[in-house]
This record gives C-alpha cells, structure tokens and sequence, in this order.
C-alpha cells in the first residue's frame, strides 16, 4: 500500500506540473518580471535578422523589440551623421558617437514598459568598444575619450533599463562583411575590412568566453553562432528562443509556432537545460590582425 501511495503520489505531482504547463500564458502573471536582452556584436553580424525572427515568434503581449535608431542617425533634420562619420571618421567620430549613446539612452528612458522581456538591437554598454576602437585607432582625442567618459559613466550607472543578459552575436568578419555588401547601404559603402576586424577583436575582448559569461563591468553574457543563417534554420532559430526564456525565467508563449513546438516535445521535461543551446555549435576562432 505504501508503495502504491508513493508511486500514486509521484503520479499526481507529475501531472500537476503538466497541468500548470498546459495552462494559458498568464501575462499579467509574467509581466511582473521584467528582463531586457541586449543583442551585440560587429557590424553586419545578423543582429537585425536575429531581432525580426525572435519577433515574429513570440508574443507581442510578451515581447517588445527597440532597434537601432538608425534613421535618426541617417536623417537628423535633414544631416546624414552616419554617413558623415563612416566618411570622414577623424573629423566626425565624436560626434556620431555621441549622438547614438544619446539615441539609445533615450529610446530606453522613453519606450513605454509593457512587456515581461525587452529585446534591444545593442545597448549603451556597445557604444564604449566603438568608442574605444575610434581612440585606439587615432580618429578620437585624449581630451573627447576624457568628456565621453564623463557622461557615459554617470548614466551606466543611472540609466534605468539597462541589459541583464547580453546576447552576444559572435560572426567572423569576413562573413560581417559579405552581409553588408548585399544589403547595400549607402552610408556603409566606406566600411573596411580593418574597421570589421579591429571591432571583432573589441567585441572578443569584452566577450572572450566561447559559451558565455560575465563580463569584467559584471554583466551577464551567452554567446551564438552568427554564420548560421536565421531565416532558414528554424531547428536553431527555436532554440534561441528557448534559451533566451530560460534564462530569464520567463514562461513561453502560448501556442509556440510549430518548429518551436517540436523542440520542445522532443524534451523528455518540457523544458530544455541551459546548455541546450549550445551543443554541437561550431566553435569560430578568434581572427587576429
């Protein structure tokens, strides 16, 4: 008899947690934890790509994506800042720079926070490994690190918003560089091979881990395979998605599209372990100049 209760007693608290499971996606439930994922990584590393996929994925009453402000950047009553900078970065480097740390600060003070989890296509933290690629490089002054460090310390420090993961896209520069020939922006047309790869070696620096970790500020980072191309490996896509709720304890959707809904059948719990994502990813080395 005892036996019996024992196994009876597993059996019901088995099928209590599949019931709690099964049940409708609870928003207002979710909404009081709320999490913001940061995407980084070089230019053309297929953060965009990434961003539009998860989005069409998940939920909008879960989800809230904020993009790169890049049309302000390209039409700032009437100036092409971005274009000026790529053109002309010695003279137009601190400008720019500036000018997007201030976008992204205020579009995170800005946006309304509805949603349990907020995607960003980078985030302020991002703009100091520019900032320090540009002085390294000669095209920023002692004296403009000096004043940027002067506001950008203050508000990491202040700004409400900012990332508690950061996902970080790890994608070869070469491969960088394919991406932002064929989707043929005017602005970027000046980009260099150089310029991709010292930003590359920035990003590993601040990110070194193959898998993930903590970066020297204390902030905490996984990293994915940027070659893998989104929009067709949907076995992937799923994954990512997977991870980036488990990490941050958030609940899935209701009703997962059906690639998603696979992955999560062909788990014997119904919810993958954090090193899932990771398991059979290509490993890219490090490019050095």
């Amino acid at each position: 008899m005892r036996r019996f209760e024992r196994v009876s007693g597993v059996s019901k608290q088995v099928r209590r947690e599949r019931e709690r499971k099964m049940r409708p996606f609870d928003i207002t439930r979710a909404s009081q934890k709320r999490m913001t994922i940061s995407v980084a990584g070089n230019i053309g590393a297929g953060k965009s790509t990434l961003i539009k996929q998860i989005q069409q994925r998940v939920s909008p009453a879960c989800l809230q994506v904020l993009p790169e402000p890049v049309e302000q950047w390209t039409n700032l009553e009437g100036h092409n800042v971005l274009q000026a900078f790529y053109t002309e970065p010695s003279r137009y480097a601190y400008l720019f720079q500036t000018l997007a740390f201030t976008s992204r600060c205020i579009g995170l003070t800005e946006a309304p926070r509805s949603t349990p989890l907020r995607i960003t296509e980078r985030s302020p933290l991002s703009d100091r490994v520019f900032m320090l690629n540009l002085l390294e490089s000669g095209n920023l002054s002692q004296m403009e690190w000096a004043v940027y460090r002067s506001f950008y310390d203050y508000m990491i420090q202040k700004l409400e918003g900012m990332p508690d993961i950061i996902l970080y896209l790890r994608t070869r520069p070469e491969q960088c560089m394919e991406r932002i020939r064929s989707r043929g922006r005017e602005e970027e047309s000046a980009i260099t091979m150089d310029y991709l790869q010292r930003l590359h070696e920035k990003h590993e620096a601040w990110m070194p881990e193959q898998e993930g970790g903590v970066t020297d500020e204390g902030h905490t980072y996984f990293c994915v395979d940027g070659s893998v191309d989104f929009r067709i490996d949907e076995a992937f896509l799923s994954k990512v998605v997977i991870q980036l709720f488990t990490l941050c304890g958030l609940p899935l959707v209701e009703c997962p599209p059906p690639q998603l809904q696979r992955v999560l059948e062909g788990s014997s719990t119904g919810a993958p372990d954090e090193g899932a994502l990771f398991r059979g990813l290509r490993r890219l080395p490090v490019v050095h100049g």
